[in-house]
Order: structure tokens, then sequence, then C-alpha cells
């Protein structure tokens, strides 16, 4: 009798539960394309490592000592004008809970990235149109994020923008659903010095004047950075 009979599997599912004392990537690469929205996106890891991860499935929780990423490379092209996707649009609501995320302390060595528009050239000083930033080092300390709820304290920043000006910074982000702040930022460069406490809310500014708006600020701008940033204006000025 060649007819096939299918089985019914009974038993029960079983949640799934990854302990890693040590896991270690070398030589990662990842890639993607969204019409209408991302022209490039590209990463690559050279080492990542991560200490006393926990991967609970379910609670949709993951939970780590530290991770450790060294020489990153990560581009971030856009389009300069939005195409509409052919595609159909899943507005199907997921019944699934958020996954949280807990990382003990977060460090990132020897990084580059670049923001830009399709097909932009890049300007002398800084051209918004063409962000590159190099020699990247960062440390955050207690990282969380679960859906829309993000906090990130930021112990070091470090970066020097194809520019030329070299960025020092620290504070905390962190945002929800309702808001976005930026908490005891102390932003340095060589010559110059921004402090601020800000909160914005999320939506649209210019249409809903309830949303939350809030700027501490204080900053010590030298003419040897604005040089470095706007070449062409302070030519023209001298």
């Amino acid at each position: 009798d060649s007819t096939a009979v299918e089985k019914t599997d009974t038993a029960a599912v079983m949640p799934l539960t990854v302990k890693a004392r040590r896991l270690s990537l070398d030589d990662v690469e990842f890639g993607m394309k969204l019409v209408g929205t991302i022209d490039t996106l590209d990463a690559r890891i050279n080492s990542a490592k991560l200490n006393d991860g926990l991967f609970d499935m379910q609670k949709a929780e993951i939970t780590g000592k530290s991770v450790m990423l060294d020489s990153v490379s990560a581009r971030y092209i856009y389009p300069l004008v939005a195409e509409l996707s052919k595609e159909p649009t899943d507005t199907t609501a997921s019944s699934s809970a958020p996954w949280t995320v807990n990382i003990g302390s977060v460090i990132l060595t020897r990084g580059d990235a670049l923001y830009a528009a399709s097909g932009a050239t890049p300007a002398d000083g800084l051209d918004l149109n063409y962000i590159g930033v190099s020699e990247i080092e960062i440390e955050v300390d207690s990282l969380f994020n679960r859906a829309t709820e993000i906090r990130v304290p930021l112990k070091k920043l470090h970066a020097r923008e194809r520019s030329g000006i070299q960025l020092d910074a620290t504070g905390t982000f962190s945002m929800d659903s309702v808001a976005m702040n930026a908490r005891d930022f102390a932003i340095n460069t060589l010559y110059s010095s921004i402090n601020l406490d800000a909160t914005m809310g999320v939506g649209d500014l210019t249409k809903d004047a309830d949303l939350p708006l809030r700027l501490k600020a204080s900053a010590k701008i030298s003419p040897a950075d604005l040089e470095m940033l706007f070449p062409t204006m302070s030519s023209m000025l001298s």
C-alpha cells in the first residue's frame, strides 16, 4: 500500500533556552535594501564576542554580561527621491510579546561609518548629505531595549568626522512611545564644548502643539571648529 499516512505530532511545544558562556563570531557581513527607504545598508564586523549570554524564547528575553565588537564598518545610503514600493505592506499586528534586551556593557572599537545620499559627492567641510566618521570607539553601560523603549547610558563616544572634527561625548539617551530624552550630555571637540539636557515628544511637532519640547544647553564654539565645518563660510567672513 503506497498511500501515505500523515502522522500527528502530539509532543508538547517546549520553550527553548540557550545559555552561551562565550560566543564568538568572526568576519560577519550583513546587507539589505528597502525600496523607497534604503538604497544600501551594509555592515562588516571583524570580531564580535558575547560573554555570559542567555536567550530565553519563552520569555522573549536576551541578556548578556558584555558584548565586544572590533573593526566594524557600516554604510547607510538613502535614496534622494523616495520610490513607492509596489509590494503590498503587511499591516497585520503581531500577537507575540516584544523582545527584551539587557546587556551589561557594550564596547565597540576601531569602527567607521558612512551616512549619505545616493550618488552624493562630498563637499568640503560638513556635508549633511555625506557624513563619514572614523576612529569610532563606543562604551555603553547597561543597554536596555524593549519595543520602542530604549536606554543607552553612553560612557564614551569618540569619532572623527571627515571634515576634521574630532568628537568626544558622554550622556544618557532614552526614548519610549511618548518622548526622546538626552540627559546630562557633554559633547567636546579639541576646541569647543556643548552641554545639553533635552526632551522631545514623539510625533509631528509642527502639527501637535501639545508635544513636549525642552532644551537646556550651554556651548562654547571655537572659530577653529567653524573653519573646519564650514570652510566656504569662513573664507567669506575673513
